[in-house]
């Protein structure tokens, strides 16, 4: 195919909105059936097990894949500067990342303006599409992005963490944010990646790469993922800037076009295993904004929220759950948030809880925990396991008076494995 046929090919995948559609596009350029145009995620011949062992809810599975794109406009940052991320160079610490790239005082969003957040979020977008019961989900970022030949050790790569030498970002474990696929569409589990090296890194070859990861099914062994790499080899092409949002049906977005960076879309995702399901996939910038609040108590970068399915075309900063707790403290709680540790087996672990005020018999924390959570657990910014608020009420506890509006964090950051 020529230049011109692929960057078509890729502006008909970002505009489809069902995996039929999906299917019908690489059908007529003879991409889909011949199982040789596709090669095992990971390089892994097993790897439906290990890809769909992971998150068992489809929000921080969606979780990780933000949480990439934070972490790859902290890199492209980094590299901008001349310095090598894994060097003794390179920041040490989140906090002293977002520090010297952003100016975000002592690693919190809290101490940036409105503005100032509005503006840096403009960095990452989550962009929902399609239908109201299965709605498409691209998430989008101007960090560094890759070159065609980078992806297989990165967005492909699966148990080879490129980042668990690199101390200031988020995401570690190496699993390429593979856990949204057994959300994505029903029959393939469809996922779109498109991605070009940011042309401010030297490193940048100016093409743009594009392939599709499904599942294969099997009736005589377990299924496995594959990514679209005819010959071997990742489709590219080269063009400036691709228009990835249709001004169509996106004019109230700032950028239409991106010049570097990453895209990548899901499917038909599907909330359905999610307490509130309606409500988290039939309103981005409420439900779903809720859900990812919680999930990311202490987020490094602010992102931007855009629902195209609603006539308004609504579009929400999300700025992480500790922004809304201090921004509204004076409002919300009876006290000052307050903090200290647990020392247990020579661990020092922080914590900080937030006791919030009630109106009438109901407490104002039900706005802040959609799903009655009382305790959530976190690793670098993110939650990874939740208590719910009737663990206050158990024998062992007994705070059965504020057990509803009490709230605490623990910071698992610095506990070893």
């Amino acid at each position: 195919m020529e230049n011109n046929q692929l960057k078509q090919l890729a502006l008909d995948l970002v505009h489809s909105e069902s995996e039929d559609q999906v299917v019908d596009v690489l059908k007529k350029v003879d991409l889909w059936d011949n199982e040789d145009n596709w090669k095992n995620f990971g390089r892994i011949d097993g790897n439906y097990g290990v890809i769909g062992g992971q998150q068992g809810n489809a929000v921080p599975a969606l979780v990780e894949k933000v949480m990439n794109s934070v972490d790859s406009i902290l890199i492209k940052e980094c590299r901008k500067r001349g310095i090598e991320p894994r060097s003794t160079e390179a920041p040490e610490t989140l906090a002293e990342a977002q520090n010297l790239f952003f100016g975000i005082r002592n690693g919190s969003l809290a101490n940036l303006s409105e503005m100032e957040r509005r503006e840096l979020s403009r960095n990452i977008y989550l962009i929902g599409s399609g239908s109201d019961d299965r709605p498409s989900i691209a998430i989008i970022d101007k960090g560094e992005g890759q070159n065609p030949e980078m992806f297989e050790d990165t967005f492909l790569s699966l148990i080879k963490s490129q980042k668990n030498k690199i101390p200031f970002v988020q995401g570690q474990f190496g699993m390429g944010g593979t856990g949204v696929l057994r959300y994505s569409s029903d029959k393939h589990n469809l996922q779109l990646i498109l991605s070009k090296r940011n042309d401010e890194l030297s490193d940048s070859t100016g093409s743009w790469g594009l392939t599709i990861v499904r599942r294969f099914r099997s009736k005589t062994s377990n299924s496995v993922y594959k990514y679209l790499a005819p010959k071997n080899k990742i489709l590219s092409f080269k063009t400036d800037k691709l228009l990835v949002i249709p001004p169509s049906t996106a004019k109230s977005i700032e950028w239409q076009n991106l010049k570097g960076g990453s895209y990548t879309k899901l499917y038909e995702y599907n909330f359905d295993g999610c307490k509130h399901a309606g409500r988290v996939r039939s309103t981005f910038d409420l439900g779903l904004w809720e859900r990812l609040n919680i999930s990311l108590p202490d987020l490094a970068l602010p992102f931007t929220i855009q629902d195209l399915r609603s006539k308004e075309r609504r579009t929400k900063v999300l700025n992480g759950l500790n922004v809304r707790l201090m921004e509204d403290k004076n409002e919300l709680l009876e006290i000052p948030p307050q903090s200290g540790t647990i020392n247990m087996d020579g661990e020092v672990i922080p914590f900080s809880y937030f006791l919030f005020k009630k109106e009438g018999k109901k407490s104002k924390r039900e706005s802040y925990t959609p799903n009655k959570e009382g305790v959530v657990y976190l690793l670098n910014g993110q939650t990874q396991s939740i208590d719910d608020a009737s663990w206050f009420r158990t024998q062992e506890v007994r705070f059965n008076n504020i057990y509803d509006s009490l709230f605490v964090q623990v910071d698992c950051s610095k506990t070893s494995r």
